[in-house]
């Protein structure tokens, strides 16, 4: 039987794979559903960790789509 990942081993794959440090921020559980947005303190990338079903969901955004992302929603 195969180990199903946690949020949090998915979070510390991610931070080992660039050895670049992060900031963490964290969102409730809501309805069954919790995320993880890293932000990469070196060149500005984003992470987005979702847990829900199975196993983490994980979405990378790089600083042209965080910048596209901004333009956006402010």
């Amino acid at each position: 039987m195969k180990h199903a990942k946690t949020i949090g081993e998915e979070i510390v794959m991610q931070m080992r794979a660039t050895g670049s440090t992060y900031t963490i921020t964290m969102t409730d559980d809501y309805e069954g559903c919790e995320s993880v947005i890293l932000k990469d303190n070196d060149c500005g990338d984003i992470t987005i960790i979702q847990q829900y079903g199975e196993g983490p969901k994980v979405m990378f955004l790089d600083t042209n789509e965080v910048a596209a992302l901004k333009n956006i929603l402010l």
